[in-house]
C-alpha cells in the first residue's frame, strides 16, 4: 500500500453553504479533497491539520506554527514526539502560505523569514523520511506565496525530490464558500493532485 503524508493548513473542508458567520461549522473533513485521495490511490495515511496555522506565522493568533506541530504525536500536546521511523510515507504534500498572508510584489521580512523556515523543514522532512517526493502546493485561495514556494523549490532541487504543485486559478464565483473550496472545487483539486502525484509516482 502507498503511504502519504499530507500537512496543510486552512484544509479544504466542504459543502460549506455560507448561511452562518461561523463559515467553518459549514464544513466536512470526510468530504475535503485529500479524502478524494485516499479513495484514488488506496492509500494510508497521517493527517497533520488545523485550521489558521501558517508557517511562518498564523492568521489568527497563537505562538507555534505548523514546522513544530508536525513534530508532535497530539497536535496539541508541546512533546515532539513523532517517531519517524514508525510510519514512513512515499509523498509527503504541504500547503502553507495562505495563513502567512506575504506580499508577492513587495518581500520584506515576513517573506524572507518564510522562504528559508520552508526550506529547513522540506530539508528536515527529506532527512526524516529518507528522501520521499515532497509536493509543495500553491492556491487555491492565495498566490501570494507562490514566488516564495518556487524559490524553495530553486534551492531545494538539486537536493531534495521537490515538485510543484500548482492547485492556482482553481475558484471562481460558484465554486467557494467565504473564500473557501466548496465541494465541486475540491473535487478539481483532487484531479490536479492525483494526476501530479501519479505521473512521479507512477501510481495507478
Amino acid at each position: 500500500m502507498q503511504h502519504i503524508r499530507r500537512l496543510v493548513s486552512n484544509v479544504s473542508y466542504t459543502w460549506c453553504t455560507c448561511s452562518s458567520s461561523a463559515w467553518w461549522t459549514k464544513f466536512n473533513a470526510c468530504l475535503c479533497l485529500f479524502v478524494f485521495l485516499i479513495f484514488f490511490f488506496r492509500i494510508s495515511r497521517v493527517y497533520v491539520a488545523w485550521s489558521g496555522f501558517g508557517m511562518y506565522r498564523n492568521c489568527c493568533g497563537g505562538d507555534v506554527e505548523m514546522p513544530e506541530i508536525y513534530t508532535r504525536t497530539l497536535a496539541s500536546a508541546s512533546a515532539a514526539d513523532w517517531d519517524y521511523d514508525s510510519w514512513v510515507p512515499d509523498v509527503v504534500v504541504i500547503n502553507l502560505g495562505t495563513n502567512d498572508r506575504l506580499n508577492a510584489t513587495f518581500p520584506g521580512e515576513a517573506e524572507v523569514a518564510y522562504q528559508q523556515i520552508y526550506i529547513d523543514f522540506v530539508r528536515n522532512i527529506s532527512t526524516w523520511y529518507s528522501n520521499p517526493e515532497v509536493f509543495l502546493a500553491c492556491g487555491p485561495m492565495s498566490v501570494e506565496y507562490c514566488p516564495y514556494v518556487f524559490n524553495v523549490i530553486e534551492e531545494l532541487q538539486n537536493e531534495v525530490k521537490v515538485h510543484f504543485l500548482d492547485q492556482r486559478n482553481v475558484l471562481n464565483a460558484t465554486n467557494q464558500c467565504c473564500d473557501h473550496p466548496d465541494m465541486d472545487a475540491d473535487v478539481t483539486l483532487a484531479d490536479i493532485t492525483i494526476s501530479a502525484i501519479a505521473a512521479v509516482m507512477a501510481w495507478d
